[in-house]
């Protein structure tokens, strides 16, 4: 392991500037430090918990009671606004739980995350947009 492989490495860099050129090519052990974290073991979050997101309404579950939507089929949004409630992160899932309409709670991948959630209302308009017009083709 080198300090390029410690999720403190950028951090340092701008502190040691000087002596930067000399941790690049050391490991960990050779400068002995004793603040380094692998940044392989870190998950990168997509957003933080309370974010607001936007969720692509074909993927919510059809099972939906329709006094929680209080919106007619005919009429759905492309997109319903949620916000981000918690992360669950085990070692074959990583998952966002996302409360949509303040009504209900629903589970998403991270790999979901600009592909059917988006973080922002712009975002959505301009991948659900594109759907749409592939989708009249």
């Amino acid at each position: 392991m080198t300090c390029k492989d410690c999720i403190n490495f950028e951090c340092c860099k701008s502190q040691n500037s000087e002596k930067i050129s000399y941790y690049d090519g050391l490991s960990c052990m050779e400068n002995k430090c004793h603040g380094f974290k692998n940044k392989s073991q870190y998950i990168k979050l997509p957003c933080k918990v309370g974010d607001t997101v936007y969720v692509d309404t074909r993927t919510l579950p059809n099972d939906i009671p329709p006094y929680l939507v209080d919106i007619k089929e005919e009429n759905l949004p492309a997109y319903f606004v949620g916000k981000v409630v918690s992360f669950r992160i085990t070692e074959k899932k990583k998952l966002v739980k996302i409360r949509i309409q303040e009504k209900w709670l629903d589970n998403y991948y991270f790999c979901s995350f600009g592909k059917t959630v988006f973080l922002t209302h712009e975002e959505a308009e301009k991948a659900l947009g594109e759907v749409k017009e592939n989708d009249s083709k």
